[in-house]
């Protein structure tokens, strides 16, 4: 581990030790952890609207084709045999 060639390091802790102490091709010595960012709000899952299918009332049958963002298949609703 390493921020130039010449210091060269075993383990991240070493690194961090050694920039605390001399700035050694850093602007400045290291004086400080870096602040720990808020994180994000995460949202709970919505239940699934009324026009969505469950996955497993799908099944895949042959591939119709395919292109740049992905293949496209034939597929059958077990519920209402609909393809």
């Amino acid at each position: 581990v390493y921020v130039t060639s010449e210091s060269k390091f075993g383990t991240l802790a070493e690194l961090v030790h050694h920039h605390s102490v001399l700035g050694d091709g850093l602007i400045t010595q290291l004086l400080y952890p870096a602040p720990k960012r808020n994180k994000p709000t995460v949202f709970p899952l919505a239940p699934p609207d009324e026009w969505e299918i469950d996955r497993t009332d799908i099944v895949m049958k042959h591939k119709l084709g395919g292109g740049q963002y992905g293949d496209v298949y034939e597929a059958a609703w077990k519920r209402c045999n609909m393809t």
